[in-house]
């Protein structure tokens, strides 16, 4: 309801009258809504902010589904960071970490945000870029809860230790898993406000973002799930959709 109403301040031009202003950006929202319907224009004619996060962002070619999102930093990979990396990566091309090591070159873009397309959730990384009050970088991913720390853009050249002939792009994600402890009578899952060791995962296993409120010591984690979502503020509130995993196939017609 915040972002619906703070889409509608930009269209109050009178001080007097601000009712008229925002009935006539109701209704031009309404008409623009039935023209999307009525001649299926929904695509071309699609105001959303999420369209200028994608034309602005950052595509790799390996993840269609997502944009990654400035601020965008190369630096190096710390010593404990780098084997894990290289421990992820040779179990995908079932070799070992001593082989992938030297493949794995330095600096390595790191990326502070991604964006899921058709509907899915921006994610932060924790480690770059600043944050504001609204804190993104808390995720589902496999089925566990925890914090996005570092999108990394990988890139192995053709070797012949892993049998390829192109050049390989991987884009990881470190996170840090939460300790689950129990869940309340409303089946949401408290923590002990700490986190596992950093593990190294492919973005495609991010799923979405969840909310995550301090309570006595430990924290208790929300997911948007169903008509309970927060619904994200468009030029066009009919197309307001609630956020879900991007992972999820989208129901066409």
């Amino acid at each position: 309801m915040e972002r619906f109403c703070g889409s509608l301040l930009p269209a109050i031009k009178s001080r007097q009258y601000p009712w008229a202003s925002i009935d006539r950006r109701i209704l031009e929202l309404a008409q623009l809504f039935q023209i999307k319907a009525i001649y299926s224009l929904s695509a071309t004619l699609d105001l959303r902010r999420r369209r200028k996060v994608e034309n602005s962002g950052t595509k790799l070619a390996a993840y269609p589904r997502c944009v990654l999102v400035h601020p965008r930093e190369l630096r190096p990979l710390t010593a404990p960071l780098r084997r894990l990396v290289s421990k992820y990566l040779a179990s995908v091309y079932g070799t070992t970490s001593q082989q992938i090591l030297p493949l794995i070159a330095s600096p390595l873009e790191h990326w502070g945000k991604i964006q899921w397309l058709e509907g899915g959730d921006m994610m932060h990384a924790s480690e770059i870029g600043k944050h504001g009050t609204r804190d993104m970088t808390y995720v589902k991913f496999n089925g566990h809860y925890g914090q996005l720390r570092l999108l990394l853009v990988v890139k192995l050249e053709p070797s012949e230790v892993l049998r390829t002939t192109t050049t390989k792009i991987h884009l990881l994600a470190a996170v840090a898993k939460s300790i689950l402890t129990q869940k309340n009578r409303l089946e949401m899952p408290h923590t002990k406000g700490k986190f596992r060791a950093v593990e190294i995962i492919d973005a495609d296993d991010l799923e979405f973002v969840v909310g995550r409120i301090p309570d006595r010591g430990e924290s208790i984690f929300i997911e948007r799930v169903g008509c309970m979502g927060v619904l994200e503020a468009h030029d066009d509130p009919e197309q307001a959709v609630v956020p879900r995993n991007h992972r999820q196939r989208r129901n066409q017609g």
